[in-house]
């Protein structure tokens, strides 16, 4: 059996020894599902199974929960499931063991999940907290491997370390930031390695993050980094002329695939009764990247103010945001893109049974030149609007309730370049309603709705037009619960039919015991169209699941 990583909170351990001793809870199912298919290729196997639990064991206020999957599929990967943590907390202490997810900052260790343990306390108004770890496991990839798994690639092993001191407590306080993760040399895996453009990298990231209120209206933030990366550590020329990487030398090894990089995000917000205003810069160097993080979304310059207004006791609720984003930072690209991001959102509720809602935003994107100087026929200009808005309704008599809910959203996007704009011009408009009846004390509740849908591309017109109802019974006296629904949607392209699509499903789902959960599920799906190049296809699944509480 395979266990998944699952996140386990912090224990309380000023109670230990004084709740119960021993105690259990979670739960362990079984399933399985059979698919038909005729007209197309089957996109599932005829017939599967899976047995799965996530149990959980308490000794005294300690939770040790668990987690695993077992199936009939394929679980041959390189890189093992098994992951469990647990972070227990005393006082102003709390210790991290095991597969663990901590974040220091956006820039430096961010969410990377590594195998250690580590340590926070916060005594008074002293911050501090440490790490250590590994953050990847060493992949082996062998001929067989790359032909059956394409996007199977080989990894070193990775180790980090990463440690925090600060000042301050809650929502008030600056903390200084430094991490550090470099991957372990093995010829096993460097034979391959290279050919996949794989390289052992090293990292050393500072930053500093803070957090204020001021005078209990101003709210200030700051999060800054520092990073520099070695990309290839196996090369052995240093270089020393760059100032902006001496400081790193004794603690990374430097070289000529060594790159400094520089991110951070500064914020001010003012809130006082009904008025809220918040303005943000951030900035993020090219190619920005930490070992502490998976992602970072880089080559960035943006500026953004969030306005927001409530009146009339929350009746009236208005909120806004204007903002710029610029690339080519470092004016080494071909164009540069300036992206300009309007949004507001307007909810209105006289009364509490009904009210409305309007949203609008207005994302425009333009190339300008960098590198090279652009044509007309290449520079790049759009402004996607989209205007949209609800309606609700409902209405109560003792358990008897009544609902309905109109929806609609219109999109268009204007090519501002001559050349091309009879092309890339496009809008779309989407429409659905829906109206909903319920009787508490009976189990019961039934639904209808319309949707539809209208696409306009060059020279096209793509229209989806169909009901959808559904129905749900509480059977009280036999413990079961029976919901069904049916759905069906009319296809056209300017004016012509393209076909249809017709889907029933039913749910049955059976408990005679808090312990015990039985749930069955049919559904079936009719695809029709008279276009050659689409198929006709029925596709039918059957499912069963069983469920034990523990």
């Amino acid at each position: 059996m395979l266990f998944i990583g699952v996140v386990a909170n912090a224990q309380d351990l000023q109670k230990l020894g004084k709740g119960k001793a021993f105690d259990k809870g979670g739960s362990i199912g079984v399933g399985m599902m059979m698919t038909a298919q005729q007209g197309i290729q089957a996109r599932r196997v005829p017939f599967s199974w899976y047995i799965n639990g996530s149990p959980t064991l308490k000794f005294y206020d300690i939770t040790l929960p668990f987690s695993f999957v077992y199936s009939e599929q394929e679980r041959n990967f390189t890189q093992p499931f098994n992951k469990y943590g647990v972070s227990p907390n005393y006082k102003w202490l709390t210790l991290h063991a095991g597969w663990r997810n901590v974040h220091y900052s956006d820039y430096t260790l961010a969410g990377a999940t590594f195998l250690g343990g580590g340590f926070d306390i916060n005594p008074g108004k002293f911050r501090a907290g440490a790490i250590y770890g590994k953050f990847r496991n060493k992949t082996v990839v062998n001929g067989e491997q790359t032909s059956r798994f394409s996007y199977l690639l080989p990894s070193y092993e990775r180790w980090g370390f990463g440690a925090k001191v600060g000042f301050g407590k809650g929502g008030n306080y600056t903390d200084l930031i430094f991490f550090r993760a470099k991957d372990r040399l093995d010829n096993s895996v460097m034979q391959r390695a290279d050919s996949s453009n794989v390289r052992p990298m090293e990292n050393v990231a500072i930053g500093l993050k803070s957090n204020y209120t001021v005078l209990k209206k101003i709210d200030i933030n700051l999060d800054f980094a520092v990073s520099a990366v070695t990309l290839d550590s196996r090369l052995v020329d240093r270089i020393d002329g760059l100032k902006a990487i001496q400081p790193y030398k004794n603690i990374i090894k430097i070289n000529r695939s060594t790159v400094p990089y520089l991110a951070g995000v500064a914020s001010i917000g003012y809130f006082y009764k009904f008025f809220r205003i918040r303005a943000e810069y951030r900035r993020v160097d090219p190619e920005y990247q930490t070992l502490g993080s998976y992602y970072v979304n880089n080559d960035l310059e943006q500026y953004t103010l969030s306005p927001s207004l409530t009146i009339l006791k929350g009746k009236i609720m208005l909120n806004g945001s204007y903002g710029i984003r610029t690339n080519n930072l470092l004016g080494d690209q071909i164009n540069t893109t300036t992206n300009r991001i309007g949004s507001a959102f307007l909810n209105i509720n006289p009364k509490p049974n009904y009210g409305f809602t309007f949203n609008y935003s207005n994302y425009g994107t333009n190339t300008g030149n960098g590198q090279a100087i652009l044509n007309d026929s290449i520079i790049f200009s759009v402004v996607n609007q989209s205007y949209g808005g609800n309606f609700r309704v409902t209405k109560t008599k003792g358990d008897l309730s009544k609902n309905f809910n109109l929806n609609s959203q219109y999109q268009n996007l204007n090519d501002n370049n001559i050349v091309t704009r009879a092309f890339t011009e496009s809008r779309s408009f989407i429409i659905n309603a829906g109206y909903n009846v319920g009787r508490g004390k009976k189990g019961f509740n039934a639904g209808s709705g319309l949707n539809y849908s209208n696409i306009k591309t060059y020279n096209r017109v793509f229209q989806l037009l169909g009901p959808v109802i559904n129905i749900r019974k509480n059977l009280k006296k036999i413990k079961t619960n029976i919901s069904g629904n049916a759905s069906f949607l009319m296809k056209f392209q300017n004016t012509a039919t393209q076909g249809n699509v017709t889907n029933f499903g039913v749910n049955l789902t059976y408990t005679p015991h808090k312990k015990h959960n039985f749930n069955l599920l049919a559904n079936a799906t009719f695809n029709n169209t008279n276009i050659a190049s689409i198929y006709t296809f029925r596709e039918q699944r059957l499912s069963f699941r069983y469920n034990y509480q523990l």
